[in-house]
């Protein structure tokens, strides 16, 4: 029935695509709910979903993790690789749509969404079988300041004393509520650790890149070859890719660049007969830097892809 009624929802405003851009409404927060759609042998799936987003007017930045999509092969597999680390969004807001694509491109996510309230829904664009979202924004909760105690009251002096009465000073202003609701995990933690069960070893090798680039060089072709040949020889391990940059450049910058570089180390070894959905990857951005002097040398560390095998 979820299914059903997004698709309704959805397609009842198909008509408003040429419509001029509206004012947007306001998407910022968490969203929770369900992705539904079908997995291996067309076999229905339901599974979790979470959407944290930040905006500025028309525009919103966040993380899409969308939960149970190893064996689900209409998902895309930028968001279905991703694993719990999910994906970077970008959301263009016009009216109540919204737009959410990839933010390195349409081609790897791109999704047609609808706002009503706190309800979001809407659908993976160029899915089949169709990709549906069912989204609720979570409520804001805030944690209300202690009233401050009434100052006790002080007698009037006898008026038989000549010295001018003492005036108490006012009571000290009562702080404002201090808001409780944590920040989305895209702001709070711009990198995640890895997850403890993770680890480098020394038959997978880490690989570098030349400044502001994600293409891999025949050297470091040469050491992702000989990894696929350990990760063929060894079927049951599954590889966090970690893409890490230099310091030079913005924090946002850095982290799409880091995102491509892993993607680029991913791409190499699915096209090496490893299986993608072994492979997750992540970004650090300037993060966990092994080098850090502002030295070329130094920085050429930095710019790296690293293996960590579970």
């Amino acid at each position: 029935m979820r299914g059903l009624a997004v698709v309704l929802l959805v397609g009842s405003l198909a008509g408003c695509a040429t419509a001029p851009r509206l004012a947007p409404i306001d998407v910022a927060g968490r969203w929770v709910g369900a992705w539904s759609g079908a997995g291996v042998f067309v076999v229905p799936r339901d599974e979790e979903v979470t959407l944290d987003l930040v905006q500025d007017g028309a525009l919103g930045t966040g993380r899409l993790v969308m939960h149970g999509t190893i064996a689900a092969e209409s998902v895309p597999d930028a968001a279905r690789d991703s694993g719990m680390t999910g994906i970077r969004v970008v959301a263009d807001v016009s009216g109540s749509r919204v737009r959410l694509r990839h933010e390195l491109g349409r081609e790897l996510f791109d999704a047609d969404m609808v706002v009503q309230g706190d309800r979001m829904v809407g659908r993976v664009l160029g899915t089949e079988p169709p990709i549906l979202f069912d989204l609720t924004r979570e409520k804001v909760r805030t944690a209300s300041a202690p009233a401050a105690a009434e100052p006790p009251r002080v007698a009037p002096p006898p008026a038989t004393v000549t010295e001018a009465p003492r005036v108490e000073p006012p009571p000290a202003e009562v702080p404002p509520p201090v808001s409780a609701v944590t920040p989305p995990p895209a702001l709070a933690e711009r990198s995640a650790p890895p997850p403890a069960e993770f680890g480098p070893i020394a038959e997978v090798r880490t690989i570098h890149f030349d400044f502001d680039s994600a293409l891999i060089r025949a050297g470091d072709a040469a050491i992702l070859d000989l990894n696929a040949e350990w990760l063929r020889a060894n079927p049951d391990r599954l590889v966090l890719i970690g893409g890490h940059c230099d310091e030079r450049g913005t924090v946002e910058y850095n982290l799409a660049l880091g995102e491509r570089r892993a993607l680029a180390a991913r791409a190499y070894l699915v096209g090496r007969g490893i299986a993608a959905a072994r492979l997750t990857v992540t970004s650090y951005g300037i993060e966990d830097p092994v080098c850090t002097d502002s030295t070329e040398s130094c920085w050429a560390r930095n710019r790296r892809a690293t293996f960590r095998v579970k």
